[in-house]
C-alpha cells in the first residue's frame, strides 16, 4: 500500500483534512495531555517531519547535477514523461523543458535550484527568473532546497507568466508522495 493507493479512500482524505486541521493544537500539546487518537497524530507527523527532514539532507549530499536528475525522476512520476534535458550549464533558467502535448503547444520551462534551507530566495533572484523567460511559454516551475520570501512569492503571482514556486517543504512532501527515496513499509 503507497500514499497514493491510501488517497483513494475517503476516510484517509477525511484524516489528512483533521490532520491539517488541528496541526496548530498538535504541535502545541503536552504529549501527556493527549488522547489516544491525538497521540497517534502527533506520532504520525513527528515521524513524518523526521523523514522531511532526512530527506532534505540528503539533498544537500548531492551535487547539483544530481539534484535536477533526482528531481526530473520526480517530474516524470508525476506523469510529465515527455521532457527535454537542456545543456548542464549556461542553461538560461531553464534545466527541463515539460511537453503537456504532443505538439508541442504547451510546455513548462523548469528550474530547479539546491540551496541551504536556512538561504531564502528573495525578491532579486525571482525577477532575475522572470526576466530570463521565453515568452514561447507561460508556464514555470521553480523548486529548491530552501524556501522563499514572501516579496519572492508576491512578485511571482504578480508575473504575467504562471509561476509554481517549490519549497523544500513541498518537494519533500512530493517525494514521499510518489516514492522517491523513500520505501514504505
Amino acid at each position: 500500500i503507497t500514499l497514493q493507493t491510501l488517497e483513494n479512500y475517503p476516510s484517509y482524505v477525511e484524516f489528512k483534512y483533521w490532520l491539517n486541521k488541528n496541526k496548530q493544537i498538535i504541535d502545541n500539546a503536552d504529549i501527556n495531555d493527549l488522547s489516544p487518537e491525538d497521540m497517534l497524530i502527533y506520532w504520525q507527523t513527528t515521524i513524518l517531519n523526521n523523514l522531511k527532514d532526512n530527506l532534505l539532507e540528503k539533498l544537500f549530499v548531492v551535487d547539483p547535477y544530481g539534484f535536477e536528475i533526482l528531481v526530473l525522476k520526480l517530474i516524470e512520476k508525476m506523469w510529465y514523461w515527455d521532457v527535454v534535458i537542456t545543456k548542464r550549464s549556461n542553461d538560461g533558467w531553464i534545466d527541463w523543458i515539460i511537453n503537456q502535448d504532443k505538439l508541442w503547444l504547451e510546455k513548462i520551462y523548469t528550474q530547479a535550484k539546491r540551496y541551504a534551507k536556512n538561504n531564502i530566495i528573495s525578491e532579486p533572484l525571482i525577477r532575475s527568473f522572470i526576466g530570463a523567460m521565453s515568452w514561447d511559454t507561460d508556464k514555470w516551475i521553480f523548486i529548491t532546497t530552501s524556501s522563499y520570501s514572501q516579496s519572492a512569492i508576491n512578485k511571482a503571482k504578480s508575473a504575467a507568466h504562471k509561476i509554481k514556486l517549490i519549497d523544500w517543504n513541498e518537494l519533500t512532501s512530493l517525494l514521499i508522495k510518489y516514492n522517491i527515496w523513500v520505501q514504505l513499509s
